[in-house]
């Protein structure tokens, strides 16, 4: 089961220039029952949340800087456990490197987080 959240801001005004758009999109999952590799007997899965800050660079609005960030908090192991040297999925022949499942189980943090600069060049009219 999962519940989400999503939010769009941009502070525009009658008249004004828009200065950027925030936008937030934020999810909260948990299991419907425990699971058993979960120990602790705890039912949530994983928290994340995702933040994009858009800003037009020039009064045009032909160029944005983008700033956002990806966090995703996985708070139970996951379900699946792949040993090394087993193949993924059963059905394939290609084998998992060593470690190539711990990418499956562990929880904990994982952040991604982007910067850029889009530059949108108008067709030149004679």
């Amino acid at each position: 089961m999962s519940t989400k959240l999503v939010f769009d801001w941009s502070p525009k005004g009658t008249g004004t220039v828009n200065y950027g758009t925030l936008t937030l999109n934020a999810d909260a999952s948990i299991y419907t029952a425990v699971q058993p590799t979960n120990a602790s007997g705890n039912r949530w899965r994983d928290a994340q949340v995702a933040f994009q800050f858009d800003r037009p660079i020039a009064s045009n609005a032909l160029s944005t800087l983008t700033i956002g960030t990806y966090n995703q908090y996985k708070i139970s192991p996951g379900l699946v456990t792949i040993t090394a040297g087993s193949t993924s999925p059963p059905s394939t022949t290609i084998p998992l490197p060593t470690g190539g499942g711990q990418l499956l189980a562990p929880r904990g943090t994982i952040a991604v987080a982007l910067a850029s600069v889009t530059l949108q060049i108008s067709p030149v009219v004679e």
